[in-house]
């Protein structure tokens, strides 16, 4: 009788969406990292209806990798497209890593062989650090994969929304894939709030991964390297982006109190982040009257989340700061203590006002601000403690 080959450790997913170039290069350095490990690593792509040469790439590495892939007819947006690629994954783990970035230099043989030591353990995802310019993006402070109890005090702030550092174990994912159904084009979840963590499905499968075993792991050595280049941003996209983020966490203390996330610079406290993201936005809206409903808005989130928190105080203070800024009182100072910032840091980005052409389309921000706003009646109403 022949005998049943084991089952391969790591899946990696790769959703990708008209950049041959970028996933070329990823596939690139994957075939580079898994000399000797094509039984128990595979890659599994799906591609967003590209229009350019992304298929030809996918056929042509196909020849060279253990390779699956699925393509959509049209773009579909990111959480239906990452959850195809998850679909594809017939390994014990699947991690996901976006088309512009790249495995740190013998990352991923460390990591297969993490993964393979808690194969027998309970962890339902995995933690991966992930390298960013110089260095890690969080120093742990201890080496080798190791796990962590599902509200445990002794786990460290996690960057959860970050897509390259989740990895899942596909048993639980599977579990948790059956709350998701697609409608009309729209990815919707089994939850009190259907569009939770819209955008981020990666996260919502992390965090429900967690919730379904009662525990987590995390690698602390970098596995991904963030190669992507961080481009400035327009000051109308920084307001998108922000309340995008804001939004995010807000969901994240309220649907799973248990996780530690480092979103809002945990470091450094949520109160001293939202006072210094309510300085920087209350600059970068003079004389910008159609960023008005973006400030409100994050405004209002931030508000939430001091609520939460129990920083009553704060709430009362940013109340008194917004009826000054909307007299006028705030504008000189704002624009004077704007110049010395940059005088003294050189650092021109944000307050040095870069090409304002908006780079979202009305429709886009629309939807947004009534997704935002669905989600604060839902989250004001519903209590949980998973």
């Amino acid at each position: 009788m022949k005998a049943k080959a084991p089952k391969r450790i790591l899946s990696i997913c790769i959703p990708t969406c008209n950049r041959e170039a970028k996933l070329d290069r990823l596939l690139s350095n994957i075939s580079a990292e898994i000399a000797g490990m094509h039984q128990a690593v595979e890659v599994c792509i799906s591609d967003n209806g590209s229009t350019d040469g992304t298929g030809k790439v996918i056929a042509r590495w196909a020849r060279k990798l253990p390779l699956s892939s699925h393509r959509n007819p049209r773009n579909m947006g990111y959480d239906i497209n990452a959850l195809r690629a998850l679909q594809l994954a017939r390994g014990e783990f699947a991690m996901y890593i976006g088309d512009d970035d790249g495995f740190v230099p013998g990352s991923l043989a460390m990591l297969v062989h993490g993964l393979g030591a808690i194969r027998g353990r309970e962890a339902g995802a995995v933690y991966l650090n992930h390298f960013v310019g110089r260095g890690a993006l969080t120093d742990f402070g201890f080496k080798g994969i190791r796990i962590f109890e599902k509200g445990s005090r002794d786990c460290p702030p996690l960057n959860i929304c970050f897509g390259g550092s989740v990895c899942l174990r596909t048993s639980y994912a599977a579990r948790v894939m059956e709350k998701i159904s697609v409608e009309k084009g729209e990815m919707r979840k089994d939850e009190p709030d259907p569009l939770l963590l819209y955008d981020f499905v990666h996260s919502y499968l992390f965090l429900e991964c967690i919730n379904e075993s009662g525990s987590f792991a995390i690698v602390p050595e970098p596995v991904v390297s963030v190669i992507a280049g961080g481009a400035s941003l327009s000051t109308e996209t920084w307001f998108y982006i922000d309340l995008v983020f804001s939004l995010y966490y807000l969901q994240v203390r309220k649907f799973y109190p248990w996780a530690a996330d480092s979103t809002f610079d945990s470091s450094a406290g949520v109160a001293r982040h939202i006072l210094r993201r309510y300085f920087g936005a209350s600059y970068a809206i003079i004389g910008r009257p159609g960023l008005q409903r973006l400030f409100d808005m994050n405004l209002a989130v931030h508000k939430d989340i001091l609520e939460l928190e129990g920083k009553r105080w704060l709430i009362s203070l940013l109340s008194l700061l917004e009826r000054m800024r909307r007299a006028g009182i705030l504008t000189l100072p704002l624009i004077a203590a704007a110049r010395l910032y940059v005088h003294v840091t050189g650092n021109r980005d944000f307050v040095g006002g870069q090409n304002d052409t908006l780079n979202k389309p009305k429709s886009q921000i629309d939807g947004l601000l009534r997704r935002v706003e669905a989600a604060r009646k839902i989250s004001s109403v519903f209590k949980v403690g998973r």
